[in-house]
């Protein structure tokens, strides 16, 4: 129970280092990066869900509150390389999730979406004699 209380409270513990002035080893941001993660497959897999209409809203907030979480880890210097390197991929793959998801979204809200069209389609020819 002291690990997750841990956790909740880690993105607060990096923005105060960050504020104080004070760094955290890279094993520390490696750690939080894994985290970071693993909350973005979650993220992705409920956006799935809701595309698919099993969900009733986007999960919005949450993406809203990652990608805050992300630029925040991303902006913070490390003199390690492959910890920027991994940082900086990991927060692409973030934004190329949110651009997808976003124009899915839109794609949605005018009628254009393709699950959507195919469905509505096998729904107007099952009507109709072969």
């Amino acid at each position: 129970m002291a690990t997750s209380q841990k956790r909740s409270n880690q993105p607060d513990e990096i923005l105060r280092a960050r504020l104080e002035g004070r760094t955290y080893t890279p094993e520390q941001l490696n750690d939080r990066a894994n985290q970071l993660e693993a909350k973005m497959i979650i993220l992705k897999n409920k956006y799935e869900q809701f595309f698919l209409g099993l969900d009733r809203k986007p999960p919005s907030n949450e993406r809203d509150a990652l990608h805050k979480e992300l630029e925040m880890l991303r902006t913070i210097s490390t003199k390690n390389t492959a910890l920027k390197f991994k940082l900086n991929s990991l927060f692409n793959r973030f934004l190329s999730y949110e651009r997808l998801w976003v124009r899915t979204e839109t794609d949605i809200e005018e009628g254009r979406y393709r699950r959507d069209l195919v469905r509505a389609r096998r729904h107007r020819n099952a009507g109709l004699p072969t």
